[in-house]
């Protein structure tokens, strides 16, 4: 039997907290700085914060992808139209100051994690990352997921900035799950992920079963459409979703 989960790194196994999105802007601020120009962090997260709703929008309407580098340039593009910074920053030195940033952010995964992925892996799943990338390369979460020892767990990663397109996109949860099987078909596909468009819709438009976490949500799990959709409240109780979906089938 040939089984495979795939996970969410951002939200799911790493918390996207305080700490990560300081270091984003301190990022930012330090490139800016060596250019000689000053812009508070609050307004930088004002402008990040923008860039991204517009990009997940349009991730969402149309499969559509912009990459790190080109989302950093949109953040300075709008700085300057408000006349935060006078002079365009070298773009490189920006997605490189941002990435040092970043992968040494003080990061714990989430308490569960260790032990979910133990579980699945001591009961034949094969394990793969899908995640999506907004403003920092691929290279920085994998740092992070190296350093707190979450890699060993996987057989495959998959990244949009590697791949070119991004989740709900199918094709990267296909990608992935190809690689996990050497391109047959799985009997039980599972993807895990916090966000509902990214994560449950495209798991769902992969014929994937997909698991939403929703720490809002009441505690435990719930089935939504079985078989296809279940929520839960914290990472733990992906284990017990794996019992509910084993008599599903696999992709179609």
């Amino acid at each position: 039997m040939i089984r495979v989960a795939t996970f969410d790194v951002w939200g799911t196994l790493l918390p996207m907290g305080r700490r990560v999105r300081e270091a984003l802007a301190e990022g930012i601020r330090e490139a800016l700085g060596r250019a000689g120009q000053r812009v508070a962090s609050p307004a930088i997260m004002e402008i990040l914060d923008e860039v991204e709703r517009v990009e997940r929008i349009a991730r969402a309407d149309s499969f559509s992808f912009s990459t790190p580098m080109v989302l950093l340039v949109e953040v300075l593009k709008r700085m300057r139209n408000r006349g935060m910074v006078v002079e365009q920053a070298n773009p490189y030195a920006l997605m490189e100051s941002v990435a040092l940033r970043v992968a040494d952010a003080d990061v714990e995964p989430d308490p569960d994690a260790v032990g979910v992925l133990e579980s699945l892996r001591a009961d034949g799943f094969r394990l793969g990352i899908v995640s999506n990338v907004f403003f920092w390369p691929s290279s920085a979460t994998r740092a992070i997921l190296k350093r707190t020892g979450l890699l060993n767990y996987f057989d495959a990663e998959v990244y949009a900035d590697v791949m070119g397109y991004a989740k709900p996109n199918p094709r990267i949860f296909h990608f992935a799950v190809g690689l996990l099987t050497n391109g047959m078909a799985p009997d039980v596909a599972i993807h895990v992920g916090d966000r509902f468009g990214e994560d449950m819709i495209g798991a769902m438009l992969s014929r994937m079963v997909g698991v939403l976490i929703n720490s809002e949500g009441t505690e435990g799990i719930k089935e939504q459409i079985r078989c296809k959709a279940y929520t839960v409240s914290r990472l733990k109780y992906v284990v017990g979703v794996v019992d509910l979906v084993s008599g599903c089938g696999g992709l179609e």
